[in-house]
């Protein structure tokens, strides 16, 4: 399946990071977050999710952003090790 692109600026709310979890399996990560134009930006902001399953064979296991992102009243489940860069 893949992660999902957000290609556009847009505003994810969740009801919760106790209530919605997006699990990617281990298959892939969960978010690309990128307008594939480096001379624009977007604005993303994702509320009250859990991000859990992502997997990347480099950065961006759960979320890989090029853009503006926030996140706010949301939780990360990453099993192992993990870096954040």
């Amino acid at each position: 399946m893949g992660e999902l692109a957000i290609t556009d600026s847009v505003t994810i709310l969740g009801p919760g990071a106790a209530n919605l979890a997006v699990d990617a399996a281990g298959a892939s990560g969960i978010f690309n977050v990128d307008d594939g134009n480096n001379g624009t930006n977007i604005n993303v902001t994702i509320d009250g999710l859990t991000l859990t399953g992502g997997s990347a064979a480099y950065y961006g296991g759960a979320i890989f952003s090029k853009e503006t992102l926030t996140i706010s009243n949301s939780a990360f489940s990453i099993p192992g090790d993990f870096q954040l860069t």
